[in-house]
């Protein structure tokens, strides 16, 4: 006795794909397919967006632009300083460091100030930075320094400014002259320069860097506080700090992440792994798990045909085959399933047309003597199957 006798045996008939194996490149499109939709979005929207402007910022020290600073940086270094631009603070050494726009990041500004307190020497020309210390004049924030001059403060402390005659500001604002520090080149109330010592060295803040832009440089006496301020003597060693270029930095996207949002997200990772350490607990000593052996329903069948065909138990598959096509016909027909056979067949030859000689055969016949007169009787009981549910 073979499996398929076996099988149906129990009633169960052979499965048979009919459906064909997906092609191998449509499996892979389906299961990567958001990684092509991803890229085409990318591509897409650099597409929109374009290249990034490759005009250069405002107070740029390469830039030729009328808003740029190359002029100042040429100018320094023809006077024989030993120039440095971009946003790198000095680690030691005495010289000069020029600050146009504060972009400094906090340990940036820390270090720049420890230089100071070293003996550097700091100019910066953005008054709202951090490092400035100084607060804009109230009292005249409506008289905006304009292209009209301002004649040199005769008490000036700073040493080495007595040549400068007249400044133009280019709209520059002025600022308040607190105790321990040292105003030049007053207008009203306010003065366009403060200066104050550091620890041993000395930090210089001025209105606004507009006069230092190549447009203004060569107007009044702009270069010439330049010249005092910035390389007083040759082989001074100067950097220039300024804005930097958009995408050029060193940081990252999660620089730009609040702290606070930070703190948060690893508060919340730590309730979790608290949340599986509270959940994960078992109390008292573990308790062994005796889990059941599972077999599924297509071995047990095979199994069972197996040991009937060892055995040589014809007759007994023969009458589960019979019993369970009984079974079909009477809940198909509406009748007793304990009726004899002899009264089923007549109510399925009735109402099938199926001959009575036929049903009986396959209902209640002889044992099968062979294993090929039970192949026989499986294959009549399923077509006598088929034909009695399609009747109608």
């Amino acid at each position: 006795m073979n499996t398929e006798a076996a099988s149906a045996a129990h009633g169960v008939a052979p499965a048979v794909s009919t459906d064909a194996a997906p092609a191998p490149h449509r499996g892979w499109l389906r299961r990567h397919g958001w990684v092509f939709v991803v890229v085409v979005a990318l591509v897409a929207v650099a597409l929109i967006a374009g290249a990034p402007s490759s005009s250069p910022a405002p107070l740029d020290p390469a830039s030729t632009a009328p808003d740029g600073t190359k002029a100042l940086v040429l100018l320094l270094r023809d006077l024989g300083a030993d120039v440095h631009t971009g946003t790198a603070v000095p680690a030691a050494g005495p010289g000069v460091v020029l600050v146009l726009q504060d972009q400094l990041n906090d340990a940036d500004r820390g270090s720049l100030q420890a230089w100071v307190n070293r003996g550097g020497e700091l100019v910066i020309t953005d008054p709202s930075s951090a490092l400035a210390g100084v607060a804009p004049d109230e009292s005249t924030q409506d008289a905006i320094l304009g292209a009209s001059g301002l004649a040199i403060n005769s008490n000036c402390p700073l040493p080495g400014l007595q040549d400068v005659v007249s400044l133009d500001p280019s709209g520059a604002i002025l600022l308040e002259t607190a105790s321990g520090q040292a105003g030049c080149f007053a207008a009203g109330h306010g003065d366009f320069l403060v200066a104050r010592s550091q620890g041993a060295g000395t930090v210089v803040v001025i209105g606004g860097p507009g006069l230092w832009e190549n447009a203004n440089l060569g107007l009044a006496d702009n270069g010439v506080l330049a010249a005092d301020l910035l390389a007083p003597a040759p082989r001074t060693d100067v950097t220039v700090i300024a804005a930097s270029r958009i995408g050029g930095g060193n940081q990252g996207l999660l620089a730009l992440i609040s702290p606070r949002i930070k703190e948060a997200f690893w508060g919340m990772v730590g309730a979790f792994f608290l949340i599986v350490l509270w959940r994960a607990r078992r109390l008292g000593r573990p308790v062994p798990d005796l889990v059941p052996v599972e077999l599924p329903g297509s071995g047990l069948v095979v199994a069972t045909g197996n040991l009937l065909q060892e055995a040589g138990q014809r007759g007994h598959a023969a009458t589960l085959l019979r019993a369970d096509l009984r079974r079909i016909v009477a809940d198909r027909l509406g009748v007793d399933g304990r009726l004899p056979a002899e009264t089923v067949a007549e109510v399925a030859a009735a109402r099938t047309g199926i001959p009575v000689a036929r049903l009986m055969v396959a209902l209640a016949g002889p044992p099968p003597a062979t294993d090929s007169d039970l192949l026989a009787l499986a294959q009549m009981v399923e077509a006598t199957r088929l034909e009695v549910i399609s009747a109608r």
